[in-house]
């Protein structure tokens, strides 16, 4: 859980150094009183987030001061801003300050903030000319062929709408389009006019090798195609897999396909469009490059990094969006979808992926690497065969290089189960020696997939 120290009676100094207040025990109570009285005042804050465990005495140079634990607010509370003004008061960090939070960005927090499905809402002033009815035919056809004998075919195309969440009844009681609806079977210049900044964008970057910087892009406003997220969606996943190796395997009599990584592929697309919260500027961004592929959403994750990594719970955005590619088999709604990610990038010894969040505007960015940590790339390619350790390899890796793979998995997967932890409780654990896993910790916090606070002595490791 992300957090930030807040120390009353310690001043800091033109250098960086801090010096003690020399505070007395008096004085330090009635900082007290004054801090409680302040959080309690509604007038001063919108909600009290600090509980009495919170708070602590300790000393800094043989004097007393306060130690204020202030915790991530979860989306049910923000904004959480002051002096009873929502737009001047509401405040974000960003690292060694603070700065105000633009409208867009305060918005965006009170749609989060709210308990039902944000696409789900009745848009009573569109009617179901929005539709693509190709997209519909498509999706319909994608179901008949996972469920033929699914409940929602034998339903006439309203009723089929309205039992995805696609279309509901406004107060006219005439079927509108809900915004999951818009967004996921709706023309693009139809969807601008709930969402004015409505864009998705898939780019190839160089992929081929050749002197072209760009070598393939689909975007929603080319007026070709209909622009809405399933069309979206079943233009760029092919070209997401379209060059990794498919190693020889059958199920039965049936050969399989596709691979764990391609699942991870199509799992990071759907979390990406389920996740985006379209009323912000600079649209859904997807981005080949030889060695990775970033999937650029619109909003922050509205769970901890920790959780997500942890699984169990899931808290997309758009829930009505993630159900209707649910029942055509993609994405997971136990929250599985990140764990599986990480866990298949480890199988392929794959670079570990990375989380950025970025703000103004809020921005999610999950980065999954295509090569290995010898360098390797996992695309269909004579290197890749080789090394890929599969049973028709012709060369073995090393027992070292396996070694080294088990250990940072055994790592990565302590750190997503344990949080915080010392490298001593890891080596415990791991019957591995101190030394080894302080070096491979190094490593991690070099490549910016762990960071670390606190004293040499008491330093503790944590997945960002």
């Amino acid at each position: 859980m992300v957090v930030l120290f807040i120390y009353l009676g310690v001043d800091e100094l033109k250098d960086g150094s801090f010096v003690s207040s020399k505070l007395n025990d008096k004085e330090i109570d009635e900082l007290q009183k004054k801090l409680w009285s302040l959080l309690n005042d509604p007038q001063k804050v919108s909600v009290n987030l600090i509980s009495s465990d919170d708070v602590s005495i300790c000393l800094y140079d043989g004097y007393p001061i306060i130690r204020i634990v202030v915790k991530k607010a979860s989306r049910e509370y923000k904004p959480v801003y002051i002096n009873n003004n929502l737009f001047n008061g509401t405040y974000r960090r960003n690292y060694e300050g603070d700065y105000h939070c633009t409208p867009q960005e305060i918005k965006g927090m009170l749609r989060d903030s709210e308990d039902k499905s944000q696409d789900l809402c009745c848009l009573e002033e569109l009617g179901l000319d929005v539709f693509c009815e190709d997209t519909i035919k498509s999706y319909k056809s994608r179901l008949s062929s996972l469920h033929p004998d699914h409940a929602f075919l034998k339903s006439d195309n309203e009723r089929f709408l309205e039992q995805l969440g696609a279309i509901r009844i406004g107060k006219d009681k005439q079927f509108h389009p809900t915004r999951a609806g818009l967004l996921m079977f709706g023309y693009d210049f139809k969807s601008v006019y709930e969402y004015p900044e409505y864009f998705v964008d898939y780019q190839e970057h160089n992929v081929d090798g050749s002197d072209v910087r760009l070598t393939d892009r689909t975007t929603s406003d080319l007026g070709k195609w209909s622009g809405n997220l399933f069309d979206f969606y079943n233009k760029i996943v092919s070209k997401l897999t379209s060059d990794l190796s498919v190693p020889f395997k059958t199920n039965g009599i049936q050969r399989v396909d596709e691979t764990d990584l391609h699942i991870a592929m199509r799992e990071a697309l759907c979390n990406a469009i389920s996740n985006a919260d379209f009323y912000q500027k600079n649209g859904l961004k997807i981005n080949k490059y030889k060695d990775r592929i970033e999937f650029s959403n619109l909003g922050c994750m509205r769970m901890s990094l920790e959780q997500a990594f942890k699984g169990g719970e899931s808290d997309a955005r758009n829930k009505t969006i993630l159900k209707m590619f649910n029942l055509i088999g993609v994405g997971e709604r136990s929250g599985s979808g990140i764990p599986k990610i990480l866990s298949t990038s480890n199988e392929y010894q794959l670079k570990t992926p990375e989380f950025k969040q970025s703000f103004n505007p809020d921005r999610t960015e999950l980065i999954i690497y295509t090569i290995n940590n010898s360098g390797f790339s996992v695309k269909n390619n004579s290197k890749y065969n080789k090394n890929n350790n599969t049973k028709n390899n012709t060369k073995k890796e090393s027992k070292c290089e396996v070694k080294k793979s088990r250990n940072r998995k055994f790592v990565l997967d302590y750190l997503a189960n344990n949080g915080k932890s010392k490298a001593l409780d890891i080596a415990n654990k791991a019957d591995l020696s101190l030394s080894t896993v302080k070096k491979l910790l190094y490593v991690l916090v070099d490549e910016g997939v762990v960071d670390a606070e606190g004293s040499i002595k008491d330093k503790r490791y944590f997945l960002k």
